[in-house]
């Protein structure tokens, strides 16, 4: 029951905002979620009991890894993010949200594989949106 509580609270707080504590307090409950689901499942085989519950135990742990996955990327990416939220607060058209779109994914592009080919991770977002 603890694992179905921490998850959700992990899964709400990851919905409700993208401030820096709310992401790593997500993290946080997901990672005391996956220990708890792990130590369920050990319960769950130990007591010899199977069937359906085990079945929604492993996909809830699977949904887990997303919401831990999908957190650890924001953490890693925070700065980008920062700046992704600060370009689309500016951005008052179509076109200006689509080039914020854009320039994250150059950004994101650029850090992860900028870092495989040795070059410094370099941010693409554009200082000012503008509006027309």
């Amino acid at each position: 029951m603890w694992f179905a509580a921490v998850l959700l609270a992990a899964m709400w707080i990851s919905t409700i905002a993208a401030s820096l504590p709310a992401i790593l307090a997500a993290t946080a409950l997901a990672v005391t979620a996956l220990v708890l689901g792990i130590r369920a499942i050990i319960a769950l085989r130990r007591e010899r009991i199977g069937g359906f519950l085990l079945i929604v135990l492993v996909v809830s742990l699977g949904l887990n890894l997303l919401l831990l996955l999908s957190s650890a990327a924001q953490l890693m990416f925070w700065q980008e993010y920062v700046e992704f939220a600060d370009c689309m607060r500016r951005a008052i058209t179509n076109s200006a949200r689509n080039e914020c779109n854009s320039a994250l994914e150059e950004a994101l592009m650029s850090r992860t594989w900028g870092s495989f080919v040795g070059q410094g991770p370099s941010s693409g977002l554009p200082a000012a949106v503008s509006s027309g």
